[in-house]
């Protein structure tokens, strides 16, 4: 409780911590793991709730049928009794598997908030200064579920876009659940839900993705990753925050102004929930995971440099030997035909050799 101190110079306000059981605080982990296993459960009918009022097969069935509905309406045949109930049919059988879906997922919150596992109000009331560790214990532990059942699918997948589908496909779930509850329609309510799937999956993937990385440090993987995902989780919680509020107060054009300045002030709501959660979730991670990864490493570019190889000296090529070649063949003159002699072309010292036959 808050006691005033009058015996210093300023009075001051001091915040003596609650009292709470250490039997008390060591059960909390384990009650706050389990109510994230039960939301997680209960996130299920949110799924089934998104995907039958939003999806294009079930819009395309109750068109169907309506079309259906609209033809025997039409016939003078049938009583009047008749078209009512059938009208009223059509509503029942139109709604009823999201109401079902609907009942799962607040059965499911309901027994989280008021069963055994319970957040303890003590702890719900207390300022993170006065009890630290069992807070940020009990913030860890009721996020863990989706975490771990994230990594689960992508070690089993071997891919890491796996568990980042399903982790965004249960933030955009429990974002739309949450504006149907507010009274948003459903085309709002749709675009709320999808751009905050988006953002979870765009602030998740770098930190998601090392976590499932082999590593040969665990010690500086954790540390890492710790870092990685306490700051995503801060930036996500801010986009959450923002997307959300402004789902809760867009009605119209008109109320667009008032919905951006809702979502602004609204942004840093659990700031210091996120940070500490998600930096408990990086090193729990990053500690569960096999060092080897389910990741291929991706080898990195080097200069290879070929040995040496001993090439042996050239030897020098042979010119093929020169064939022969065969005097042309000159036939003799005939008989009575002078053959004059070819003229002399050596010259020696200035000298002209004549031969007896020119003398001739």
């Amino acid at each position: 409780m808050p006691r005033l101190v009058l015996d210093e110079p300023k009075p001051r306000l001091v915040l003596d911590e609650p009292r709470f059981p250490f039997r008390q605080k060591l059960m909390e982990p384990a009650k706050a793991f389990t109510r994230g296993i039960e939301n997680l459960i209960g996130t299920t009918g949110s799924l089934v709730q998104w995907a039958s009022e939003q999806s294009p097969l079930a819009n395309t069935y109750r068109a169907f049928r309506a079309k259906k509905l609209l033809g025997t309406l039409r016939s003078e045949e049938v009583p009047i009794e008749e078209k009512q109930r059938l009208v009223k049919t059509f509503k029942e059988d139109a709604e009823w598997f999201t109401q079902k879906a609907v009942q799962w997922a607040d059965y499911w919150q309901e027994q989280a908030s008021k069963g055994w596992e319970a957040p303890s109000p003590e702890i719900m009331q207390a300022k993170w200064g006065q009890m630290p560790i069992t807070k940020g214990i009990s913030v860890i532990a009721e996020a863990a579920p989706n975490y771990i059942a994230a990594i689960a699918i992508s070690v089993l997948t071997k891919s890491p876009q796996a568990g980042l589908l399903f982790i965004s496909s249960i933030s955009g779930a429990s974002a739309y659940k949450r504006q149907r509850e507010a009274g948003t329609d459903r085309a709002m309510a749709g675009a709320i839900a999808m751009l905050t799937a988006s953002w979870e999956y765009v602030t998740e993937k770098i930190p998601f993705e090392q976590v499932l990385k082999p590593s040969k440090h665990l010690l500086k993987k954790m540390l890492k990753v710790g870092t990685l995902e306490a700051a995503q989780e801060f930036v996500q919680g801010i986009g959450e925050n923002f997307l959300e509020y402004f789902g809760y107060n867009a009605k119209d054009l008109e109320s667009v102004p008032l919905a951006i300045r809702e979502g602004i002030s609204h942004a840093m709501d659990g700031w210091v929930e996120n940070i500490v959660a998600g930096a408990g979730l990086g090193v729990l991670g990053a500690g569960i995971v096999p060092r080897a990864g389910i990741a291929p490493e991706v080898a990195k570019p080097r200069l290879v440099l070929d040995e040496p190889r001993l090439v042996p000296d050239e030897v020098p090529i042979e010119a093929p030997p020169k064939v022969p070649v065969a005097p042309p063949v000159v036939k003799p003159p005939a008989e009575g035909i002078k053959v004059p002699a070819k003229p002399a072309e050596a010259v020696t010292e200035g000298k002209v050799e004549i031969t007896e036959e020119e003398i001739e």
